[in-house]
């Protein structure tokens, strides 16, 4: 978990690159790492939100499916989903 952790700076730093699947793969390995609940996730997940004005449709495909994917069509399986109700 740690590991993965060190990792976001650099993964972050991948979500402005000018290559599009650098950019598509850091958009998905981060909607995955909310999807499991690692708290540092959120900082790549806000900012993919300025990529939805990229000049590339793959980009901005990917980034409307992440968000979709983490805020409107969540799963009861996910962490952040079960966390929700238990709160409740």
């Amino acid at each position: 978990m740690e590991l993965v952790s060190s990792a976001f700076p650099v993964i972050c730093q991948l979500l402005h690159s000018r290559q599009v699947t650098d950019v598509v793969e850091a958009v998905d390995f981060f909607t995955s790492a909310f999807q499991f609940g690692m708290a540092d996730a959120i900082i790549g997940v806000q900012q993919m939100l300025v990529l939805v004005w990229s000049h590339d449709q793959a980009v901005k495909d990917a980034v409307a499916v992440a968000y979709k994917k983490l805020y409107l069509y969540t799963e009861s399986t996910t962490p952040r989903y079960v966390h929700c109700f238990l709160d409740l």
